[in-house]
């Protein structure tokens, strides 16, 4: 159950990890086409 708990706890970081890395992109692209993806 550790063991199990310790994969969570690492698969939540890298989730955090690879959301602000998303964020970062979207950030630095042009503000039409980052509407455009995400749909607004």
């Amino acid at each position: 159950m550790a063991q199990k708990s310790k994969t969570r706890g690492w698969l939540l970081i890298v989730a955090i990890a690879l959301a602000l890395a998303l964020f970062v992109v979207l950030g630095t692209l042009d503000t039409s086409l980052r509407y455009d993806l995400i749909g607004i």
